[in-house]
């Protein structure tokens, strides 16, 4: 081919590779986000977000719901026996261990250079901030002495729990992007996503038996971190990805083409 030519051929290449990154982002999970399996379908979260939403009015309007308050007496009633000890170690994890524990996973995500999960990470602890607005739109008082045991003290509104929000959003995660996070193993795989499930009921459980929060609290805030992380990961798919690998792959381009040419 004529040197004439030569440019033409060059914004052809590049155009290609342009391409070729872009159909790589097309695919959003597989093989390189594989979590589809445990994402739910569009469906489920405009329910999510439905419920969500019905419960916010309903919780701003009543400082408890129907069956709040029988089922903060029953799960109070129960801790007063053999579970009443393992509910107040689970107190223990509180927002600073799973925000502890969402940085180590970070790490780890950016160690085996799994770039996307650790950004949807980063977008999970950025909707941390849903939490305070939501709370001040709300602006529902916690239990009272008077009608619930508060073996805890805390500050603020109770609806929703940020623990609970933490607990399914920073946990949750961590379930989704597992296999990064663990390795081949499958049988530690499942351990391990066994562990964060327990995790996250036995937290919302025991913000119920500490008093600090109602079921409904807990539950907005299991919703609200559901809605949270599908957001997140979805945002650093469709958004994120799409431009991080058509950059790669143009910078792979480029430096094969010139630079390589440079130093022949």
């Amino acid at each position: 081919m004529s040197s004439a030519h030569q440019p033409f051929e060059g914004m052809l290449t590049l155009a290609s590779h342009y391409n070729k990154g872009r159909k790589l982002a097309s695919y959003p999970f597989h093989p390189y986000f594989p979590t589809e399996a445990f994402m739910p379908s569009r469906y489920l979260l405009g329910i999510a977000i439905l419920a969500l939403v019905g419960l916010s009015i309903w919780a701003a309007l009543a400082d408890r719901l129907p069956g709040d308050y029988t089922i903060a007496l029953w799960l109070q009633g129960i801790g007063t026996g053999w579970l009443g000890e393992p509910l107040r170690a689970i107190a223990w994890i509180g927002e600073d261990v799973m925000e502890a524990c969402l940085g180590a996973a970070g790490m780890v995500l950016i160690l085996r250079r799994s770039w996307l999960q650790a950004l949807s990470l980063l977008a999970v602890a950025a909707s941390g901030i849903l939490v305070p607005i939501l709370k001040h739109l709300v602006s529902r008082p916690r239990p009272p002495a008077e009608l619930v045991r508060v073996l805890s003290r805390e500050g603020g509104w109770g609806y929703p729990s940020g623990h609970a929000f933490l607990a399914v959003s920073v946990f949750g995660a961590m379930f989704c992007f597992a296999n990064q996070l663990c390795g081949p193993n499958q049988r530690i795989v499942l351990l391990f996503r066994s562990v964060l499930v327990l995790a996250i009921l036995s937290i919302g459980v025991s913000r119920i038996y500490l008093g600090l929060h109602w079921p409904s609290d807990v539950l907005g805030g299991y919703l609200l971190g559901g809605v949270a992380l599908f957001l997140s990961i979805r945002f650093a798919e469709r958004f994120v990805w799409p431009f991080y690998s058509t950059h790669v792959s143009l910078r792979r381009f480029v430096t094969s083409k010139f630079v390589g040419k440079r130093h022949s």
